[in-house]
């Protein structure tokens, strides 16, 4: 339970972090390329997400053999 709302904050979040630095352009969206910082951390959640759906399939595994 905590993971999800963990998980919902982070990705609305992060949504509206990089919504925020995309509008900064007036002609458009995506005109203005994404700073290294908001890249590392669209890589860090992609990993984390991708480590949690793991542990996530683990878990109903070993509960599915028990």
């Amino acid at each position: 339970m905590k993971r999800g709302i963990l998980f919902a904050v982070l990705i609305t979040f992060h949504i509206l972090w990089i919504g925020t630095m995309t509008m900064a352009d007036a002609a458009g969206p995506m005109r203005i390329g994404l700073p290294d910082e908001v890249m590392m951390s669209s890589l860090l959640l992609l990993l984390w997400v991708g480590y949690q759906a793991t542990s996530w399939a683990r878990g109903a595994i070993q509960e599915k053999i028990k």
